[in-house]
């Protein structure tokens, strides 16, 4: 409360009371206002400066600012933004105070800030026009993309590396799209293994392309794929362009690209590997028809002397039946009856270590 006190011609004393409770709460809640919105301009992750526009010196900055261009409060404050060369584009500084006198306001103009270092930070700044009293100044904000651009540059690398992969393996490879089951994607070399152009195969749904309807025959494969997100099929035919088959081996995993799911099928071409099994088999057997088929007794053994095979005649000259022969050691099947036998018989075994 304010009191003034007056005397009158008669030497009379006069009390004014002012109760100032109102004024004083107004004051508080102002002060409280002002602290509030100190805290959210310095707290704001963008940098902040306010420049007078008449000289462009700085009158405020906030802490974003501060770790932005490594100053300190007090070596900017009343600075010109010419005298720290805050932006070392002379004709880039012109032009936007020539955009801001013009329209009273700019939008994510990417530009570099210098910081007390020298070195510079790619920056994306916005400003508009306020008045503090009559007099205009310019609110800055501005945001660091310098790691973004160092973020997008690794990303621009990283696929660029991806498709050389993708267009250089030598496996077949589809990317799907998860949900429709479209084709998105085809590398080179499942195109030159089915004899189709890339443009036959991309866009379509993966089980409307005949050449895979031994694998994805119709909507309901791609749902099962869908749900269980990793399928492994082997020894799988496909129809190539020109009618022939060509074995393969199938593999598909269900993985993320940002929010979309997508699917991506590995396809390798396993021919050969099963021509040269089916040869290798076709000996094997061959092979053990002859060996049957002597009329020698023939007993093989693994390298610890325990049997893995008997023929026909040695099962005759040791009594053994060739399956219950098989894991048993050789002194046990290949009885020694004389000393001359026995001589024989290490012999072999000497030979089989």
């Amino acid at each position: 409360m304010n009191v003034i006190a007056f005397c009158d011609e008669q030497q009379t004393m006069s009390l004014i009371l002012y109760d100032r409770t109102i004024q004083k709460n107004a004051e508080l809640l102002l002060n409280d206002e002002a602290q509030k919105m100190r805290q959210l301009f310095n707290s704001n992750i963008d940098a902040i400066i306010v420049i007078r526009q008449s000289d462009w010196r700085i009158v405020d900055v906030n802490d974003s600012f501060l770790a932005l261009s490594s100053c300190k409060r007090d070596e900017l404050i009343g600075s010109s933004t010419a005298e720290l060369f805050l932006f070392p584009n002379g004709n880039g500084h012109q032009a936007l105070a020539e955009e801001i006198e013009r329209t009273g306001w700019i939008d994510n103009v990417e530009i570099q800030i210098r910081k007390k270092n020298g070195a510079t930070a790619a920056s994306l700044i916005s400003a508009t026009t306020i008045l503090f009293g009559d007099e205009p100044h310019i609110y800055f904000t501005i945001r660091d993309i310098s790691t973004r651009s160092s973020d997008h540059e690794a990303l621009v690398i990283s696929e660029a590396n991806y498709r050389r992969l993708f267009e250089a393996a030598k496996d077949g490879i589809l990317i799907l799209d998860a949900e429709s089951g479209k084709v998105m994607s085809v590398n080179p070399f499942l195109t030159d293994l089915l004899g189709y152009s890339k443009e036959q195969i991309l866009e379509k749904s993966i089980w409307e392309l005949g050449l895979f309807k031994d694998i994805l025959a119709n909507r309901d494969k791609f749902l099962e794929l869908q749900s269980k997100e990793y399928v492994r099929y082997e020894d799988l035919p496909l129809q190539t362009a020109d009618g022939r088959t060509a074995q393969v081996e199938f593999v598909s995993n269900v993985y993320l690209v940002g929010k979309h799911k997508v699917i991506q099928c590995n396809i390798r071409d396993i021919t050969e590997r099963k021509r040269l099994e089916t040869a290798l088999e076709k000996e094997k057997r061959i092979y053990e028809i002859t060996l049957i088929s002597v009329g020698d007794g023939v007993i093989s053994c693994d390298n610890q002397n325990r049997i893995v095979f008997l023929n026909k005649a040695a099962e005759l000259l040791t009594g053994w039946e060739a399956e219950s022969a098989k894991n048993q050691q050789l002194e046990t099947v290949f009885s020694v009856v004389e000393e001359c036998t026995r001589r024989v018989r290490s012999r072999i075994t000497n030979q089989a270590n």
